[in-house]
């Protein structure tokens, strides 16, 4: 049995449920679709990896797509949202996925370990805006025995409290190494550097979810991370890629997204437990978004047996 034959047989005995699977440790979970039409939605909050161990999907990270698998990965840098599709999948051989969540911090003292050594010309440094093109990294990039080995290593380490606790830090780290000399390097730790100096965004990220149905101001996201607003704007918008408002706005939508889709609650009750004073506004925001009204986005999902599934913090 290769090193990703023993990946795929560890995480099909993990990943039993169709869809988003949970881990004992809360930094790794699975996904496991057994027909092409299995999908699955989230919103990762933290930087992680997302590994197709066996299958094929299709990945659509905000505006952009690519197809992972088999034996592929992908680095998800804060804040995106992510849609998997199976593309290539059946009961016989369903697509088994793993999601790992990356320390920044840690990351980032791996990346100054590698830099200290002489052969530090291999830093896995992000690439310059100026590259020339096609000098930046692919989206997705070959699992390789090495790597395999470590993610092998980190879900047997998730066994046991004692292994959670001692073994788990252990692979997690070699796994981190592996990527950072792999070609997702500048990738991974790029988005390390931007969510680390983000520690204030993300902060003012929490404050956003745990007020999803109230109104709140881009002041008020300012004030409570002590920040000026003109300040916050510049850099959340450099940590995200977004303005504010509009992040806000995409996480109101998403969670309006699950309460449709999961809870069926109506489209009113939606709209008005993500802060939307009348549903004619949250139909029309969700439509230029989605673009299909929220009844027609959920009774589709609902059809293809669809998955929404946020990739929380823990």
């Amino acid at each position: 049995m290769s090193i990703v034959e023993e990946l795929v047989s560890l995480i099909a005995g993990r990943a039993v449920a169709e869809g988003a699977n949970e881990s004992a440790w809360s930094g790794l979970s699975y996904d496991r679709f057994s027909s092409p039409a299995g999908a699955c939605e989230r919103v990762v909050t933290t930087l992680s990896v997302y590994v197709v161990a066996q299958g094929r999907g299709q990945l659509r990270l905000d505006e952009r797509a690519c197809v992972c698998g088999p034996a592929e990965f992908i680095v998800l840098a804060q804040g995106t949202r992510l849609v998997t599709e199976a593309l290539e999948a059946s009961s016989e051989e369903p697509l088994l996925a793993a999601i790992l969540r990356i320390d920044p911090v840690l990351t980032i003292e791996l990346l100054r370990a590698i830099e200290q050594q002489p052969d530090s010309s291999a830093s896995p440094r992000s690439p310059k805006s100026n590259s020339p093109p096609g000098s930046e990294p692919a989206l997705v990039s070959p699992l390789g025995d090495e790597l395999a080995g470590a993610l092998a290593r980190l879900v047997r380490a998730t066994d046991t409290d004692v292994d959670r606790q001692v073994l788990a830090p252990l692979a997690l780290r070699e796994t981190a190494y592996r990527i950072l000399r792999s070609g997702q390097g500048p990738v991974l730790a790029g988005a390390a550097q931007r969510e680390n100096s983000g520690d204030r965004i993300t902060a003012a990220i929490a404050f956003m979810r745990d007020r999803l149905g109230e109104p709140i101001k881009v002041e008020d996201m300012a004030g409570h991370v002590e920040m000026s607003v003109s300040s916050f704007a510049h850099v959340f918008k450099e940590t995200t890629g977004s303005a504010p408002y509009q992040y806000l706005k995409r996480l109101r939508l998403d969670r309006a997204r699950a309460l449709l889709v999961e809870e069926n609650q109506a489209v009113g009750n939606a709209s008005r437990a993500v802060g939307y004073s009348t549903a004619s506004h949250f139909i029309s925001e969700f439509k230029r978004m989605y673009g299909e009204t929220p009844r027609s986005y959920a009774s589709r999902l609902r059809r293809l047996g669809t998955r929404h599934s946020p990739l929380e913090a823990r």
